[in-house]
């Protein structure tokens, strides 16, 4: 062939190898580019994820803080957060998930605005999957139900309610109690967990399809890489075998001529060479005089050569040293040959320097995740020569040049030169963030499942049949199942047949609509039997094409709280009745919303209807009479100026012209800034004490008279504590006379034991404190002790500093007293035996029961009934019944100990209450000795009676932990023993 043909083919081929070079090169770093848009698109998502759950975060706060506070610029900010959200306002420029550098919100000067963008259609821009644009949505739609709530506290501050159909339309008195209850409920924190849920399945699908597509990125680099690397070598390869043809067809040939061209530059013209070829060497011996000319040709192709390989070259180390992965080479003593600028950095070197020539194993890969050691022999980096295969590991770590170490995927794969391994090439990464997120996520799972197993609400899951297919092991505390128990069956099998169907009726319609279940209320029968109160809240859930799979919900034992609700009507109903009673009524006014409540008691008090005039100011003012009513506006206008209560009596003005006094008193609430938020007052009819003290100012000489002969005691002393003045009634209440007690300490009315206490009471009054009902001991001259309920009050010199002397007056509590402990225990007690009542023995029961399990015993219920009584009452009379019961119960309670219990609960049945039981022998035992003690002759008036005992027992914890329950075993054990024969007792059983 000719030379120039060799070197025209030599051209293409170096041509076509640089340009599919440039290719590989291009296509790797348009991959590159796609990896840096997944990685941008993986983080916008994260972001529009967590602004989304963010703003439920930051829309809580301000509905709590608003609903802490009242201060409306909470509210305003809620939501402005929600227009932002919903893209009903621009957000601000330079825009962060917090919400808090809005325009007049945040510190500094305003942000200008920018799109008025909803962060749905924000999602939808960034081009989620629809499943993960599902998943949004659902959380969204969690945050918006999340919202509802917020929005219902809100109106409850202002006085507005839920009408039935979601219209916040009722109007009512506002209350902060229920709106704060609302925020802090468990429904609030559930449906706060409901808006992460979505959330975190979205991040983890997203994160899941991204690390997808950059495992195939990278895979598709790798190739791209790989392939230019061997075009690279081809091209040096086809470089080298041309210059190997050039030496043998062109050097060794001019090396030959060399001399003869020497011969010819020295004008030897005629020397010949010996042609051996027909190429151009051959046409250069032919053609003699152009040798120059051919030589020059030469030397010139030969330099654009060089110049094109060293080109190459550069190409290829610019590739290799701008790459994000780690590369280094090893030779096969380990030693390293080459590392690119990425390794050098992620293993923290500063030059190649440090690494050339050094064994690589004991530098970066001497030892394993736990420290111990990595032997060389084991070294998987190392397979790549050994076995001439490539190797790729992810569960192993490389050590820093600081001796730190990091998780690291690797590959491995053997270099061949000549056909012959003369080392390995080994590209690694960092994985610390993927081994962080893999393990975020598995603890992620941990604490969700976590969640579940320790809600006080039971979790369940049912199909489109309604049948459950998951529940929660709450249900055993709620209604006494396993979980497997109720696998299968549907809602409705644990419900009585009347409100199972009630419920289905509410359930059809709810599930043919596919509306979510929210609080529904309905009755569950334990295992036991008895009714549970629960609420159901559920949500449809569907499959990845949509279709219909069935309802996911909790169910929350409100049993408890129903029981409550209705305790709180009746004590509700009894402060009415005792307002009514006191003649007093009570008032609250919004000064933040101008809204007056007034209580049945202010209508009532005032003589006005409530249907025909509404709680008002005007009205208010309207029935004060006219000389007071400035009086009455200044006092509450100075109270709110001073911050301080005040109390005022004044006259009402009623429609017949009669005059009724009250007596207001009120105080104010107010926020941090001193602002007054609202007022709390009550009016008090205080007409016949008017009229009386009318009476006593007629004459001084009457008010002396009553001083002196009034059945209230009352005492006068001095700033020393020197009894000035000493009525009758308090003669005659301490046995001392006025001459006896006059001018001397007050000390000597006081008993020993109680007389530090009453002198530091004293001596504050000296300081100005005035008394209202404070219970002083006072001690007669027989050593018996009365109690008065002592007022005080100072008189002072016209400066008004000066004291001059305390009057208080006392009121003889003692007999009250003594008759309200008597009420006491008769409230407690039955009135025939003095025993205990059942409401008492229960309570008893109660403190058993905490006993027991603190100390690990047992505690025993005994229901009994006695057999032949009714004979004797129908023989004898009641009179000898009744002592026969007197009797009955002293013998009972000779039978146990003082910490245990006898009880009455109904005309011949016994309640006993026994603690500290070892074993169920020892119930026994007592019983016995109660059957035997009960049932020897009774003398009652000359007259013998007989009676018997019936005993039904059931035992703490093995009976149960509830006193009801326990109470109704022992019951039915009782009468299980009185219809087999009676005059026994009976253990209860609980295998039905």
């Amino acid at each position: 062939m000719k030379i120039s043909h060799s070197y025209k083919l030599f051209a293409i081929t170096i041509t076509l190898l640089l340009i599919i070079i440039g290719i590989v090169v291009f296509k790797a770093l348009t991959v590159q580019d796609d990896v840096t848009r997944s990685e941008q698109h993986r983080f916008r998502s994260f972001l529009l994820a967590m602004e989304l759950f963010q703003s439920s975060e930051n829309m809580t706060r301000m509905a709590r803080s608003y609903v802490t506070t009242g201060n409306p610029i909470y509210e305003n900010r809620y939501f402005e957060i929600l227009d932002i959200r919903n893209g009903k306002k621009p957000r601000p420029e330079h825009y962060t998930v917090t919400y808090w550098h809005l325009s007049g919100v945040g510190r500094g000067p305003a942000i200008a605005p920018g799109e008025a963008v909803a962060l749905q259609d924000l999602m939808r821009r960034e081009g989620f999957t629809e499943q993960e644009f599902a998943l949004l949505r659902q959380s969204q739609a969690n945050s918006d139900k999340l919202a509802t709530m917020e929005k219902q506290a809100f109106a409850a501050l202002k006085g507005l309610y839920d009408d039935g159909h979601g219209n916040l339309t009722v109007r009512g008195a506002p209350n902060r109690g229920y709106a704060a209850r609302l925020l802090f409920s468990e429904k609030y924190f559930d449906e706060k967990a409901r808006i992460m849920a979505p959330i975190q399945e979205f991040m983890d699908g997203i994160d899941e399809r991204i690390q997808a597509e950059l495992s195939a990125l990278q895979s598709k680099l790798r190739r791209y890489i790989l392939a230019a690397l061997v075009f690279i070598v081809m091209t040096l390869l086809t470089v080298a075998a041309k210059i190997i043809h050039v030496f043998r067809s062109i050097l060794k040939p001019i090396e030959y001529l060399s001399s003869r061209v020497a011969d010819i530059a020295q004008g030897n013209y005629a020397v010949r060479c010996d042609i051996r070829s027909s190429d151009e060497i051959g046409e250069l011996c032919a053609h003699f005089n152009s040798m120059a000319d051919f030589i020059e040709t030469d030397i010139r192709q030969r330099r654009v050569t060089e110049e094109a390989l060293q080109e190459s070259e550069q190409q290829v180390r610019l590739l290799f040293n701008s790459t994000a992965e780690a590369i280094y080479g090893i030779d096969l003593r380990g030693n390293c040959t080459f590392a690119n600028p990425s390794c050098l950095r992620m293993l923290g070197y500063i030059d190649m320097g440090q690494l050339l020539g050094k064994n690589m194993h004991s530098l970066i890969h001497h030892s394993r995740p736990d420290g111990s050691p990595m032997p060389v022999e084991v070294c998987r980096i190392y397979q790549a020569f050994r076995e001439g295969t490539g190797v790729h590991v992810d569960d192993e770590v490389f050590w820093r040049a600081d001796g730190t170490c990091f998780p690291a995927e690797y590959w491995s794969y053997p270099q061949i030169v000549n056909g012959k391994v003369s080392g390995a090439a080994v590209t690694f990464i960092n994985i610390t963030e993927r081994k962080q997120a893999e393990e975020a996520l598995r603890e992620s799972r941990q604490q969700f499942q976590g969640l579940v197993e320790t809600l006080y609400d039971w979790v369940w899951e049912v199909d489109t049949q309604g049948r459950y297919t998951y529940i929660s092991p709450q249900i055993k505390n709620i209604l006494g199942y396993e979980p497997g128990e109720i696998l299968g069956k549907t809602p409705f099998d644990l419900m009585s047949p009347e409100e199972a169907k009630r419920v289905s009726e509410i359930f059809g319609a709810l599930i043919a609509e596919r509306k979510p279940i929210a609080a529904l209320e309905n009755i569950n029968l334990h295992k036991d039997g008895h009714p549970v109160i629960l609420e159901t809240n559920g949500l449809p859930f569907y499959d990845a094409d949509g279709n219909f799979q069935g309802y996911r919900g909790t169910d929350r034992d409100i049993t408890e709280r129903k029981k409550a609700e209705e305790e709180i009507k009746q004590s509700e109903e009894k402060l009415k009745e005792a307002q009514r009673i006191a003649r007093m009524g009570n008032w609250e006014l919004d000064l933040t919303k101008n809204i007056l409540f007034w209580s049945d008691g202010i209508y009532e008090l005032f003589e006005i209807d409530p249907r025909e005039f509404g709680a008002s100011y005007d009205a208010f003012l309207n029935t004060i009479h006219p000389d007071d009513r400035e009086e009455v506006g200044r006092a509450y206008a100075e109270s709110l100026k001073n911050r301080t209560p005040y109390e005022i009596s004044h006259r009402l003005l009623m429609k017949d012209g009669r005059i009724k006094w009250v007596n207001e008193g009120c105080r104010t609430e107010y926020d941090i800034q001193g602002n007054p938020l609202k007022s709390f007052g009550i009016v008090q009819d205080i007409t016949e004490r008017k009229q009386t003290e009318e009476t006593l100012k007629e004459t001084s000489e009457y008010l002396n008279n009553l001083i002196e002969y009034a059945n209230a005691p009352i005492i006068v002393w001095d700033a020393k504590l020197r009894i000035t003045r000493f009525n009758q009634a308090f003669e005659r209440i301490t046995g001392k006379s006025a001459e006896d007690v006059l001018g001397k300490h007050i000390e000597l009315l006081f008993p020993e034991e109680t007389k530090t206490p009453t002198l530091e009471h004293i001596r504050k009054t000296v300081a100005g404190e005035k008394w209202e009902t404070v219970e002083i001991p006072i001690k007669h001259v027989d050593g018996t002790i009365r109690t008065l309920l002592w007022n005080s009050a100072n008189i002072y010199r016209t400066d008004g500093k000066a004291l001059v002397s305390t009057v208080a007056q006392g009121q003889d509590i003692t007999e009250r007293k003594r008759t309200e402990e008597k009420i006491r225990h008769m409230a407690t007690h039955d009135g025939l035996t003095d025993l205990p009542s059942l409401k008492l023995a229960k309570d008893r029961l109660a403190m058993a029961m905490g006993m027991a399990r603190r100390k690990k015993t047992a505690a025993a219920v005994m229901f009994t009934d006695l057999d032949g009584f009714k004979a004797i009452n129908d023989t004898y009379g009641h009179d000898v019944g009744d002592e026969v019961l007197r009797e009955v119960a002293n013998r009972f309670c000779s039978c146990v100990r003082e910490t245990d219990t006898v009880a009455r609960v109904g005309g011949d049945e016994f309640l006993m209450v026994i603690t500290e039981l070892q074993s169920p022998e020892n119930a026994a035992k007592i019983a016995e000795k109660m059957i035997r003690l009960v049932s020897q002759p009774i003398m009652i008036k000359g007259r013998q009676a007989s009676v018997g005992a019936s005993i039904g027992i059931a035992l703490f914890p093995r009976d149960g932990d509830n006193i009801d329950r326990l109470i109704k075993l022992a019951d039915e054990a009782m009468y299980s023993i009185k219809n087999s024969g009676k005059n026994g007792y009976r253990f209860a059983s609980t295998a039905t």
